[in-house]
């Protein structure tokens, strides 16, 4: 998925096709009407969750990952 900075205008985030625009004009609206939400846990989470990810294509974390997890388990 591309970024894209402030500069850019609506009509030129239209024409990409990996924008989901009924998404973003939802979130949008809940903004400006005060009902939008940020489910911080659910970040939280997903953001371990690609760290462990990341972290256990190195060998030598491997061990130490899965370690950490059995310990979370029995906790």
């Amino acid at each position: 998925m591309k970024t894209y900075g402030v500069g850019y205008r609506m009509t030129e985030i239209d024409s990409e096709s990996d924008i989901r625009l009924e998404k973003v004009r939802a979130i949008r609206e809940e903004i400006q009407g005060g009902a939008y939400r940020i489910d911080c846990d659910k970040i939280a989470e997903k953001m371990l969750a690609v760290f462990i990810d990341e972290m256990s294509a190195i060998p030598a974390v491997r061990s130490n990952i899965f370690l950490v997890e059995c310990i979370g388990v029995l906790s």
